[in-house]
Parts: C-alpha cells; structure tokens; sequence
C-alpha cells in the first residue's frame, strides 16, 4: 500500500539522471483507474542532488490524449498538469508532493498548457495517459547527478 488513503503506486521514474543525459526525458503511463479517480497524489523523492548550485531538475507531469501515430504513448497530446519546484544541485535531500483533484471544474477560460509556472498544479478532469517531463540543466562543469523516484497515488 502507498500514500494513506491511496492505492498502489505507479512508478513514472526511479533512478540517476546524470550530465552526460542532460536535455528533456520522459516516460508514460497508461491506466484505466485514472480517469475514475478523485484524486491523484504525485511524489517527487530526490535523495540525492549533487552538486552545483546551478544545476537545476525541473520535473512536471503532463496529461493528455493519445495522437495519431502507432505509438500513441509517443505521440501525446499534452497538457501539463503539475509542475514541481525546480530542485537545485546544492538541495539535498527532499520530497515534494502535489495533489490534483479530478472532480474540479475546469474554468471556461483554462487553455491546456505546456509551459506551466514552477509549484502549479491543475485540477480537473484527466485522461488515462499520463507522462513525466524531467528536464536537467547543467550550470558549467559536466558532474550533474539527480537520483530521485516519481509515483503517481490514486484515491478513487
């Protein structure tokens, strides 16, 4: 069992970005309980961020519908949902956790987005098809390292 009151988790990423992988990573998930959910509860664990100051993981999660290619995983529509604290090199150890209600109206005016603020989140309606967007960036020397892990909770 996972977070309270939650069901299993599902696990986005669990793992070491390094320098040598720096630039925009991501991976999905398909499942049919998310769209029957009431809640959703991301957790963003870094144990380990090293080393400079600079060196930034900025990590969000994206909602949306499957495109037209064969891969539909890889062809998304998006639609970011959450968007993290950036976590700087020099942080540490931390945990980061946000909360989207599926059950909240969505306002007339709301355009999906893909250039949400950092500490966003966007309540609303989901789809069954969520990724992860983990993007690094190096400040200068080439000894950044990330280890971290992201699950998605589902309260239905």
């Amino acid at each position: 069992m996972g977070a309270a009151n939650y069901g299993d988790g599902i696990v986005l990423f669990d793992g070491t970005l390094t320098a040598d992988q720096n630039g925009a990573w991501l991976s999905s998930a398909t499942c049919g309980a998310l769209r029957r959910a009431k809640e959703l509860l991301f957790v963003l664990d870094v144990t380990t961020a090293a080393t400079d100051v600079g060196d930034i993981l900025s990590v969000k999660i994206q909602n949306g519908l499957p495109g037209s290619s064969a891969n539909a995983t890889a062809s998304i529509i998006p639609n970011d949902i959450v968007r993290f604290t950036n976590v700087l090199g020099n942080g540490g150890a931390k945990t980061y956790v946000a909360r989207v209600f599926t059950s909240a109206a969505v306002a007339a005016t709301a355009a999906p987005s893909v250039a949400l603020a950092e500490s966003t989140v966007v309540n609303g309606p989901i789809s069954d098809l969520i990724r992860y967007v983990a993007d690094l960036t190096e400040s200068g020397t080439a000894d950044m390292s990330f280890t971290f892990s992201l699950k998605a909770y589902i309260k239905g």
